[in-house]
C-alpha cells in the first residue's frame, strides 16, 4: 500500500512538473511572438500613424491603424481596414459632440439641456462622422512575420470640412462652428497618438 501511494505522488509530482514547464515555455513562446510581432515594421505601427505623415505640411491629418490575423487575404485586408477606420470614426465622434454641446450651450445659454437636444447632439455627431468616413483614404498596408496584416487609412481636415459642408440639416452657424473648430480638433487628436 504504501508503494502504491509513493508511486502516486511520484505521478502527480512528474506531472506538476511536466505542466509548470509547458506554461513556462508557452509565456516564452508567446513573449518571443510578440518580439517578432514588431520585427521590421514601419514607424506608424509602432509609434504610432501620425508619423507616417510627420513631414505633410498642406493639411492636418487624422489617421488610424487597424490590424487583422487571418488565413483569407481579402478579408484580413477588409477587416483591417474596418479596424482603421473605427479608430478614426471614434476620435471624430467624441470630438465633434464636444464641439455641438458647446455650440448648444453656447446659443441656448443654458447649463443643462433637456434629453431631447442630447439625442440630437448625438444624432448629429453620428451623421457627420458617418458622412467623414467616406472621405477617408487608404494609404499602407503591412505584414509581419507572424501574418498579421495592418492597414493604415486617413482623413484630412479638407476632408472633413467638405463633408460638413455636404450636411442636410445643420444651420449655416452651426456647419461654421464645427468647421472653425475642426482645425484645433484635429491638433488634438493628432497630439494624443
Amino acid at each position: 500500500m504504501k508503494h502504491i501511494f509513493f508511486y502516486i505522488i511520484v505521478i502527480f509530482a512528474a506531472s506538476l512538473c511536466f505542466h509548470t514547464n509547458t506554461m513556462a515555455m508557452s509565456l516564452f513562446d508567446n513573449r518571443t511572438v510578440m518580439e517578432k510581432e514588431f520585427e521590421g515594421a514601419p514607424d506608424w505601427i509602432t509609434k504610432g500613424c501620425s508619423s507616417y505623415f510627420k513631414n505633410n505640411k498642406d493639411d492636418e491629418i487624422l489617421c488610424g491603424v487597424g490590424s487583422s490575423l487571418n488565413k483569407n487575404p481579402s478579408d484580413a485586408r477588409t477587416i483591417a481596414v474596418i479596424k482603421a477606420r473605427a479608430e478614426i470614426a471614434g476620435n471624430i465622434q467624441t470630438h465633434v459632440t464636444g464641439i455641438l454641446k458647446d455650440y448648444s450651450m453656447t446659443t441656448t445659454g443654458r447649463e443643462e439641456f433637456p434629453a431631447g437636444d442630447y439625442q440630437r447632439i448625438e444624432d448629429f455627431s453620428t451623421q457627420i462622422t458617418q458622412m467623414t468616413l467616406y472621405g477617408t483614404k487608404v494609404v499602407d498596408f503591412w505584414v509581419s512575420k507572424n501574418g498579421t496584416l495592418y492597414a493604415l487609412v486617413m482623413l484630412t481636415n479638407g476632408q472633413f470640412k467638405d463633408s460638413v459642408h455636404k450636411m442636410n440639416g445643420l444651420s449655416g452657424n452651426l456647419k461654421d462652428n464645427i468647421i472653425k473648430n475642426a482645425e484645433k480638433s484635429f491638433k488634438q487628436i493628432d497630439n494624443v497618438k
